[in-house]
């Protein structure tokens, strides 16, 4: 018969391992505190685990006999799922470090009020959706496929949730502006997505939207900034990727501000999930001139120009900026900038 000691140190067991005890962890527990970390039990988390391992503050709570231990149990099971990991590759530096968007077209909905607190009623929805590939097509970001991971809104939630704000549109609403639609009660991953509750104010821009809230024909959109990504750039074609476009992973990112969106006519749109980048920086370019020059300057490393104007930095007059990439630098630039150009020319930056 199993003591109370003996079942108190198994149930403690159990506790350390968040993804079950049948599964198999990269780091089995090397850290103070007897945790396992990253999961291999599904291609998804052998990506993420290969992603944050990478990061300098995760790798430095190691030693170089652990950290090798870990990588060479990422690797062997990412062989599973054909993936191939190499020990120089580096994170996405080929994107514009600019905050980015995205939209659902789930519809948003509006419960009725139960409570006080409830104002108005309470919008649900989810602001992302995990592990659906979308198109991305944009003048700032390139052309490839996107998917979020489960994980990547896990650290925002936990970190940001305060402050983060909930918009209409985006704030760029010629009424509303960038008036807060209420606070959040609630906001967490599940099985599906981001999920979020929000009670609206009762106020007059509320009370504008709520017939449409109620009518469905609102989805929601979220801005993001993409701090860790895992690209493929050659990837095989496939039913979800027909044309091989390169593909990217967001396996980290912060999140700023969400709310209802009102869909563009785009026929060629995904109907799940979509870019909405470009009518973001349009619709900053008529409110925030500044802001928006400040986003060229950030992409113009990969992008001419924006402005129009021949003396704009992003039309390479004025100073240079700093090259963006997630604040990281290469370590070897020349053969950095060779792999940039050609993954750019790649995902249709560059020509």
């Amino acid at each position: 018969m199993q003591s109370s000691v003996e079942a108190e140190r198994a149930g403690a067991k159990t506790a350390k391992a968040p993804y079950g005890t049948e599964t198999t962890y990269a780091d089995p527990g090397y850290q103070s505190d007897g945790v396992k970390r990253y999961p291999l039990d599904t291609e998804e988390h052998c990506r993420a685990a290969w992603s944050y391992i990478n990061q300098a503050d995760n790798a430095a709570k190691y030693t170089a006999d652990q950290l090798a231990a870990i990588k060479s149990k990422i690797k062997a099971a990412g062989k599973k799922y054909g993936i191939s990991f190499a020990d120089d590759e580096t994170k996405s530096t080929l994107t514009p470090d600019i905050d980015v968007v995205r939209a659902v077209a789930l519809p948003t909905e509006l419960r009725a009020a139960m409570a006080v607190d409830d104002g108005l009623g309470v919008l649900t929805g989810y602001f992302s959706t995990f592990d659906v590939w979308y198109p991305v097509e944009s003048k700032f970001e390139g052309r490839f496929l996107e998917r979020a991971a489960p994980v990547a809104f896990s650290e925002t939630i936990d970190r940001d949730r305060a402050a983060m704000k909930v918009l209409f549109d985006h704030g760029a609403d010629p009424t509303i502006g960038n008036k807060v639609l209420g606070p959040i009660r609630d906001v967490r991953p599940d099985q599906s997505g981001a999920r979020f509750e929000v009670p609206l104010f009762d106020t007059s821009y509320n009370r504008e939207l709520t017939p449409g809230l109620r009518a469905g024909v609102y989805g929601a959109s979220m801005r993001m900034h993409v701090l860790d990504d895992v690209w493929n750039d050659r990837p095989v074609r496939s039913a979800h990727n027909p044309d091989g476009l390169p593909e990217r992973t967001v396996t980290r990112a912060k999140v700023m501000e969400f709310g209802p969106v009102t869909f563009p006519a785009n026929p060629h749109a995904n109907a799940g999930i979509r870019s909405m980048t470009d009518r973001y920086y349009d619709q900053l370019r008529q409110r925030d001139s500044g802001a928006y020059e400040a986003a060229c300057r950030a992409a113009s490393s990969v992008i001419t120009d924006f402005t129009g104007r021949p003396d704009a930095r992003s039309a390479g007059g004025g100073e240079p900026d700093a090259r963006p990439g997630n604040g990281r630098a290469s370590s070897s630039p020349s053969a950095q900038q060779r792999l940039d150009a050609d993954s750019l020319r790649i995902r249709g930056i560059l020509t």
